[in-house]
């Protein structure tokens, strides 16, 4: 697997020690996107700096920049440009948040060099955007009226340790055997585009491991 190096975004007063020291304090690491638009094609996406956040210090003083060029330029790339830019732009509010994988990796001599290159994964999934998430959830209780209840709590999560990131859908053993109905009702709620993979949550491997502790639980059982 090849390894990424990423630059860091420091204040020059802070030292490595201060860094640590705030680890669990709030402190957090993010970066931003950038949209741009290929007509008819998925848009490339890039990515900022590793932004250092203090302990109660907001990502949109960081942020603005990045979403000022993704409104001017990322619309363009129709029919996909709106829908990434929609999406950038929301994330970007806050920041990309990366904390635990750089506080995995860093050490004193990466810190003062202003890059880190990431050895060891921490975090590979995330909570999908608000939007994403609320259109799962319609789409988990249309399933339920149809098929019954879901034997555990779904769960849901966009698996970002891959050049490009999709959707995962942990089940219980049981309700894996209905994947192929909930997966057609999926693209009810979903473009075509997007990616889904359901997998069984009983598995007992590190990726089904990691999806039951990153990924977002929708209780929509009542």
């Amino acid at each position: 697997m090849e390894h990424l190096t990423y630059s860091l975004k420091i204040p020059d007063h802070l030292k490595f020690e201060d860094i640590i020291d705030n680890k669990n304090k709030g402190a957090r690491f993010v970066f931003f996107e950038c949209i741009f638009p290929r007509p008819f094609f998925r848009p490339a996406v890039r990515i900022s700096k590793i932004y250092y956040l203090q302990p109660g210090e907001m990502a949109v003083k960081f942020s603005r920049k990045y979403n000022v060029v993704n409104l001017l330029i990322g619309w363009w790339g129709l029919p996909f440009g709106p829908e990434y830019t929609y999406r950038a732009i929301k994330s970007n509010l806050e920041g990309i948040d990366i904390t635990d994988d750089i506080y995995a990796n860093i050490t004193e001599e990466s810190f003062q060099k202003k890059k880190v290159t990431i050895t060891k994964i921490e975090n590979i999934f995330m909570h999908p955007d608000k939007d994403s998430a609320k259109e799962m959830t319609k789409c988990f209780k249309k399933f339920i009226a149809q098929n019954g209840t879901f034997k555990d709590i779904p769960i849901f999560a966009l698996y970002t340790d891959t050049e490009t990131p999709y959707f995962v859908i942990g089940l219980n053993t049981i309700d894996i055997g209905k994947a192929e109905e909930l997966r057609k009702l999926i693209y009810k709620y979903f473009y075509k585009e997007n990616r889904f993979d359901l997998i069984d949550i009983n598995d007992e491997t590190e990726f089904s491991e990691k999806l039951k502790k990153q990924g977002l639980h929708i209780n929509c059982q009542h």
